[in-house]
């Protein structure tokens, strides 16, 4: 893909709105929704017959998507139905001896979040929530590294933390995370003693061009419906060979015993198949159509030129970190004293989709947010700035 204008071909989305919400609620390009419907049709007009014919074949085909997308070997990545259910899955079920203890952040979503709550309440494992830096504007990687380092405890058995914050847009240094939690496992005594790092990966996977072994986590959890544009309801788990043992599964998966570790952890029952069947094409269209080192780069020229134009607005104040080491496609504003639901409504009125932020517990507010991806353009990056420009000089009183 070399003509980004042409992406716009692929979605039934109006060319006259400029949406930046895929972050929330993706659209299926042509080739994924041709794939469902295909799928569909079938399970609809034959039932049993078709679903027997097809799914082994079909459920085997995610497994080599993955591994070429991500770098996950077949039997280390698990189907799931989205980063919630999969974070469930991993936070629920990982081994804790009595004593140890679960680690995050204070900007961490719900999805992570509720599962800590819910097995504290239910076992008493306890958690704790640290600052990972003073203003998302200013962090930095030796920052959000030095204050991990002085978090994490001899009792500390699970590092989880989020690849891309939905509330801020700070993008962690993951990789470097990993190799703090390499050096501290150097200093344990064994398995049971081994701290794991789990990621919530979805706001970054789908845009940075990277894999699994280059990250460094021990499992990586994902939903598949935003950047990566896949079915909805879909999901992966990802962990490393070594890591899996440390998982006790949740679900009954209902199919065969294996010896790949992650297929013991894949839901079973009955699942919108055809969603399932179709989460290849979305690794195809993601490599064959787009190119996933063009999409990294295509995000962060746009996503870049977004900053620096929301940035240059006396009044705006834009919380993501400037720097692509430590942002990604999300981009979060503050557009002078105004509500973030006063300002999504003007921008709707422009035909413009964003969305509010998750709440940030660093700045104790919530945002506008956009979320750039491919499909955006430079004129809709700069129709959104100009809008948010349009508000500012229409605000009464003094500016900020």
């Amino acid at each position: 893909m070399t003509d980004w204008t042409r992406l716009r071909d692929d979605f039934q989305l109006p060319r006259e709105v400029a949406y930046f919400a895929f972050m929330v609620f993706a659209s299926h390009p042509r080739p994924v929704a041709s794939r469902i419907e295909a799928y569909r049709s079938g399970l609809d007009g034959s039932g049993f017959p078709f679903f027997r014919e097809q799914s082994g074949m079909r459920s085997r085909e995610a497994a080599p998507a993955l591994e070429r997308y991500f770098g996950v070997e077949p039997g280390l990545g698990a189907l799931t139905h989205g980063t919630a259910m999969g974070l469930a899955q991993v936070l629920g079920g990982v081994r804790l001896a009595p004593g140890q203890e679960i680690l995050t952040s204070r900007n961490e979503h719900p999805a992570t979040l509720d599962p800590l709550r819910f097995r504290s309440e239910r076992d008493g494992t306890p958690y704790r929530q640290v600052p990972l830096f003073t203003d998302s504007r200013t962090a930095t990687a030796t920052e959000i590294l030095e204050n991990l380092a002085q978090a994490i405890r001899p009792e500390t058995r699970v590092l989880v933390l989020t690849w891309v914050y939905s509330c801020d847009g700070v993008k962690l240094p993951i990789t470097q995370i990993a190799q703090l939690v390499t050096s501290e496992n150097e200093r344990r005594a064994g398995e049971a003693d081994r701290l794991l790092l789990v990621v919530d990966g979805v706001h970054g996977f789908g845009v940075e061009d990277t894999t699994f072994g280059e990250l460094g986590a021990d499992f990586f959890v994902s939903g598949c419906h935003k950047w990566i544009f896949g079915p909805r309801g879909t999901g992966i788990i990802a962990g490393r060979r070594d890591a899996w043992p440390h998982l006790v599964p949740l679900i009954a998966t209902l199919a065969p015993a294996s010896p790949d570790p992650a297929l013991a952890h894949i839901p079973g029952g009955i699942v919108a198949f055809e969603h399932w069947w179709a989460l290849a094409a979305a690794f195809e269209y993601q490599l064959d159509v787009l190119g996933k080192g063009r999409v990294q780069k295509r995000v962060r020229e746009l996503a870049g030129r977004l900053k620096a134009g929301l940035a240059a607005l006396p009044g705006a104040t834009v919380v993501t970190p400037a720097s692509p080491d430590l942002s990604s496609g999300i981009v979060c504003v503050d557009v002078g004293a105004m509500a973030p639901r006063d300002v999504l409504e003007h921008l709707t009125r422009e035909k413009i989709v964003a969305s509010q932020s998750a709440w940030d517990s660093t700045a104790d507010r919530s945002h506008v947010r956009f979320s750039v991806t491919a499909l955006n353009t430079e004129p809709e990056v700069d129709r959104a700035v100009h809008a948010i420009a349009s508000l500012l000089a229409a605000a009464p009183g003094p500016r900020p």
